[in-house]
């Protein structure tokens, strides 16, 4: 599915950019029809404790979801970085392939093109294009894309167009194989992962936290007031178990553990079991953790 999407995306926009040299003057914001979105998998879980699933058989459905949703994303950039070999990184061809990349996509906040040099060389949607120029070269996903030539996926980073995100990112090369750039995908993982987990707990009682493997950083939660926090964190303060199994979070790839935290909306600490997994891609780690109250 997910080859014959990237080439789908790739053909529209390449139909898309010859039509702007026929006789009919193209539209000022070009309309691309959307890629084919990709097909929910077999085994994506709703309502499994109803069934019987324990915690841990419950997080062995869910983590290859998510894996394919990261997958899947990864794909589209890749296939407008192979667009972009065509095009190149400025002018009407590069525009469009960013739009259409950010426009079928509501997960991504904007796409850009980053030169050899590390400046922003275009960026899509229009709003942005105030960030032209900007240096992003010490970017740790940039650095990886222009030095080592390698697709990347950020830590979360505080953009140049003032927010913050995670990003995907793709070297672009010449149909001579030399490098020409980059483009970047900047995104919030919560609007990646966040439909389809909210569709898998539906009436489970489990809540899931999504953390960055490198520090703990909360890229999703049930409860959405945590995401964004760390483990230091002054709300966890007065939780040490929770603070001590975070920190097994971050250095395990899997496990299981128990601590004391509030439910939304209240202030009491009850105890909850948890248990977690790993996503990745392009070295990138991801915590999958599932948990419920006990007791």
């Amino acid at each position: 599915m997910r080859p014959l999407m990237k080439l789908t995306l790739v053909l529209t926009v390449i139909a898309a950019i010859a039509c702007a040299g026929c006789t009919q003057a193209p539209p000022s914001v070009p309309v691309i029809p959307t890629p084919a979105p990709a097909e929910t998998p077999a085994t994506l879980p709703t309502n499994q404790t109803e069934a019987g699933a324990s915690m841990e058989q419950f997080l062995n459905m869910l983590v290859p979801v998510l894996q394919d949703r990261l997958y899947t994303a990864d794909a589209e950039v890749s296939a407008t970085g192979d667009i972009l070999t065509m095009t190149g990184i400025t002018g009407q061809g590069a525009d469009l392939a960013l739009l259409s990349l950010a426009e079928s996509n509501d997960w991504i906040v904007d796409a850009v093109t980053v030169s050899p040099d590390g400046k922003i060389a275009a960026v899509m949607p229009e709003q942005y294009q105030g960030v032209i120029g900007e240096y992003i070269g010490n970017q740790s996903h940039i650095v990886t894309i222009l030095t080592d030539e390698k697709p990347a996926l950020s830590p979360i980073f505080q953009t140049v167009e003032g927010f913050e995100a995670a990003a995907i990112a793709y070297p672009v090369f010449s149909s001579s194989h030399e490098s020409t750039g980059g483009v970047s995908v900047p995104f919030r993982p919560d609007l990646l992962i966040g439909p389809l987990i909210a569709n898998a707990t539906r009436g489970t009682g489990y809540g899931i936290d999504v953390l960055q493997a490198s520090d703990g950083l909360i890229l999703y939660d049930s409860d959405p007031t945590q995401i964004g926090k760390t483990p230091d964190d002054p709300v966890y303060v007065k939780y040490p178990e929770l603070r001590a199994l975070a920190s097994r979070i971050i250095r395990e790839t899997s496990g299981t553990g128990t601590y004391q935290f509030p439910t939304p909306g209240t202030d009491q600490p009850v105890q909850k079991e948890a248990v977690w997994d790993t996503i990745s891609l392009h070295g990138t780690e991801w915590r999958v953790v599932v948990q419920r109250v006990i007791g």
